[in-house]
């Protein structure tokens, strides 16, 4: 099984405010955590060099519509 690096980012990506390592199964897992272990801005979802997602968080997205 792949093993996955979670990226908490924020100052628009420049800046890891956490990263976790975790075994997961596959990359849609791996997308389902990482919606659950955002907590900054966005979260990268990285399989070695490859990324597999970016996710921005929820209030960025609010803030950005309202």
């Amino acid at each position: 099984m792949p093993q996955y690096c979670f990226y908490n980012l924020e100052n628009d990506g420049r800046a890891v405010i956490a990263r976790i390592d975790l075994i997961l199964r596959d990359d849609a897992t791996a997308i389902a955590c990482a919606k659950q272990l955002i907590v900054g801005e966005e979260i990268q979802v990285w399989d070695g060099s490859r990324l597999v997602a970016s996710l921005c968080s929820l209030a960025d997205i609010a803030s950005a519509v309202a």
